[in-house]
């Protein structure tokens, strides 16, 4: 959720009376230009919460050129018309001009206008991977809205919880753990419990206690956020389906895959129905359920799935994109399980190459790609170029918590393959310490115990 722009989305059905004020603004007000121009500036940004940006941007230029008027000369008016217009440029993908306009915006005295151009601008540095930037500009916006001159009780939330998205983007997850369970107090305490800017501090919340591999808490979070949103919007907004993704994303790390199953099927149907803007989302969705029929045993039902959200991804992010392939991984992990172990080799190797290129210095998500080269091998007792790939996986996730999911995956892909080397003694050392590290994590470790239980016993 983007925290700069939450707490003003207008419901589609105030675009006819929108439309009917744009018609009439000059014509009735072609003596009082500052009138017109705030007229302007507010049927713009109207336009604009709804999406609507080549109608935005024709009554934001009326209104930043109308400030200007001789008879007006209005730098305030124009520089938060500015701001909205970089937000405008920022949609449109311009981003060169909306890093102009919105540094262009931080003469204005206002502390509230320079505090919302810093804070679009480090949505526009994060959008860029400038994190560092991205940080420092929502740090700044931070200390302008903790002065006395700031009246508007969204903007505090807003700051805090923009640096929580920054943070949560550098992998900080506990400081971004801090910084969003403010944003969500702070928006509870200034805007109230039932405020949508409340529910989408909450279920960032969820997406940083996800990480954080706690998913008691985050799907108890989520939860809460669809509460409120339950409030606040249509049964079929977009936000609905957001939120239902996360959730469904916990309830898989709990190993809950028919609850699972059920979200992601919620969250499909809504997107179906969205603007073609959130087809992304939808693939998601997809993948969701493809993940939760596979772990459910319905292999052809996945594959068939996977195979669509593979295809609709590398339609809209590209073949190569890291998205398109941790989706194709999916499958090739189910091509495996259905006895096809040449073609999800193969795919395997696709993906590794793939996350190689977009990941130079490595990342944790080739973890898993190996982690299934491994399995492979192992099963064709290739048990050196096996160990290989469990030795390159370890290293790229020696930064994770040793009872994460993905670290215990790796022991359990040591594990296996000392059993199938014909080292039961060594095998079973593992299991031990693997079991010692997940005892006490109670639900949240279920998934890990079964596993491990199911390996020991041979199965």
């Amino acid at each position: 959720v983007n925290p700069t722009t939450s707490g003003a989305k207008l419901d589609v059905t105030v675009r006819e009376v929108l439309d009917v004020a744009a018609t009439r603004v000059d014509r009735e007000l072609e003596d009082e230009p500052a009138v017109a121009a705030s007229l302007h500036a507010t049927i713009g940004s109207a336009y604009l919460n709804l999406g609507l940006l080549d109608e935005a941007e024709e009554h934001l230029v009326a209104a930043h050129r109308l400030y200007g008027n001789p008879a007006v000369m209005d730098s305030e008016g124009q520089a938060a018309v500015r701001v909205r217009r970089g937000q405008l440029a920022f949609d449109q993908e311009r981003f060169e001009d909306a890093e102009d306009l919105l540094n262009s915006a931080l003469v204005a005295r206002d502390p509230e206008t320079r505090a919302r151009a810093l804070l679009h601008l480090s949505d526009l540095f994060a959008a860029q991977s400038r994190l560092d930037k991205a940080l420092a500009a929502a740090l700044e916006a931070r200390v302008l809205v903790d002065s006395d001159d700031v009246n508007d009780p969204m903007l505090p939330a807003q700051s805090l919880s923009q640096m929580g998205v920054i943070l949560y983007r550098q992998s900080r997850y506990a400081a971004a753990e801090t910084a969003m369970t403010d944003a969500a107090n702070r928006a509870r305490a200034d805007l109230g419990p039932a405020h949508v800017l409340t529910g989408e501090c909450t279920q960032n919340l969820g997406v940083v206690l996800t990480a954080l591999n706690r998913p008691v808490e985050a799907s108890r979070t989520f939860s809460e956020a669809l509460a409120i949103y339950e409030g606040v919007y249509p049964p079929d907004h977009p936000e609905f389906a957001a939120t239902l993704l996360n959730l469904g994303d916990a309830e898989t790390s709990l190993g809950r895959y028919r609850e699972a199953r059920e979200d992601y099927r919620q969250a499909k149907v809504i997107l179906e129905k969205a603007p073609e803007t959130n087809r992304i989302n939808w693939s998601l969705a997809v993948n969701g359920i493809a993940h939760s029929e596979w772990k459910l045993g319905n292999l052809p039902e996945a594959d068939s799935l996977f195979a669509t959200a593979v295809d609709t991804i590398a339609g809209l992010l590209g073949p190569d994109h890291p998205w398109t392939a941790m989706t194709r991984n999916n499958l090739a992990f189910v091509r495996f399980e259905s006895g096809h172990p040449a073609e999800a080799e193969k795919m395997a190797s696709r993906v590794l190459g793939d996350l190689e290129k977009a990941f130079p210095d490595g990342h944790a998500y080739m973890a898993r790609p190996l982690g299934l080269l491994a399995e492979i091998a192992m099963e064709d007792h290739r048990f050196s170029e096996s160990a290989a790939w469990i030795i390159r996986a370890d290293s790229l996730t020696q930064s994770s918590s040793p009872a994460s999911a993905q670290r215990i995956s790796i022991g359990l892909h040591r594990a296996r393959l000392f059993q199938l080397e014909g080292h039961p003694s060594a095998a079973e050392a593992i299991l031990d310490s693997l079991q010692f590290l997940v005892r006490d994590q109670g639900e949240e470790g279920k998934v890990s115990r079964t596993r491990i239980s199911k390996l020991r016993s041979g199965n």
